[in-house]
């Protein structure tokens, strides 16, 4: 369901909601029921040119996504695991 209301917010809304602001929305929608999806921002290049794309996943799925939609999009590491790969390599 919250997928559902936060592809309609981005349908229905004043201006336009791309992916980021439409992931923000849904990762709202899914902390105020207790489920903690992590917000995911990939980048790809594609006829010289970089592509980005904002995505929620839970439990290592995306959510309103089609994983091959996805596929061609390498994520940016989160806080989280960029402190665990500064802390592995330091040591």
């Amino acid at each position: 369901r919250c997928v559902w209301a936060a592809g309609a917010a981005s349908r229905h809304h004043l201006w336009p909601m791309r992916c980021l602001a439409r992931s923000l929305c849904l990762r709202r929608l899914l902390a105020k029921r207790g489920i903690e999806g992590v917000l995911r921002i990939g980048v790809a290049r594609e006829d010289g040119r970089l592509l980005a794309h904002a995505w929620v996943e839970w439990e290592g799925k995306p959510l309103g996504e089609r994983e091959e939609s996805i596929a061609r999009f390498e994520p940016l590491l989160g806080a989280e695991e960029a402190d665990r790969a500064v802390s592995l390599l330091s040591s």
